[in-house]
């Protein structure tokens, strides 16, 4: 008779999800890119992921052009992700955000989504995957070796786990 007394519980909104966060400058998207996100999203040979965030970023340096002279920005790349990689682009649990103006690195955009003031709906439980490649950077090292230096303590909310690196 009275609902207060014996509450209802959704289990499945308590189940704690897997979410990929792949942020870039993406001046332009690639097929290097797409195979990323589509492997997170499907679970081929990674950890699937119950949503994946591609996080567009807009670098104040290094601008690429495009054949007419337009410079690669944060719209262009969107774009491009959705005309080159529809495949990947409608996958349903891929979702593509443009960083804020003050987000423009990366890093910065990573660290933000896995905070505190993360934009995401993390909850106690939660795991968050930093995308990334085994490509090497400037210097040799795999993309991956970038979120080594993330500090679990100080960088990603409390009762979420990271999960980053080779794997």
């Amino acid at each position: 008779e009275d609902e207060d007394a014996d509450p209802v519980v959704d289990l499945e909104a308590e189940k704690p999800i897997t979410y990929a966060v792949i942020p870039g400058a993406f001046k332009p998207p690639h097929a290097g890119h797409a195979d990323m996100v589509k492997r997170y999203a499907t679970g081929l040979g990674v950890e699937k992921a119950d949503e994946v965030y591609v996080v567009i970023s807009a670098p104040q340096e290094s601008l690429r052009l495009l054949r007419d002279g337009t410079a690669i920005d944060e719209k262009h790349a969107l774009a491009l992700w959705k005309k080159l990689f529809p495949e990947v682009a409608n996958l349903s649990n891929v979702n593509f955000e443009v960083a804020p103006k003050t987000m423009r690195s990366p890093i910065t955009v990573a660290f933000e989504y896995i905070s505190e003031r993360s934009t995401l709906p993390l909850k106690v439980g939660d795991k968050v995957i930093l995308g990334a490649s085994d490509k090497p950077d400037d210097k040799g090292n795999p993309d991956w070796m970038r979120w080594l230096n993330v500090d679990e303590e100080k960088h990603v909310k409390q009762g979420v786990e990271l999960l980053a690196g080779e794997a």
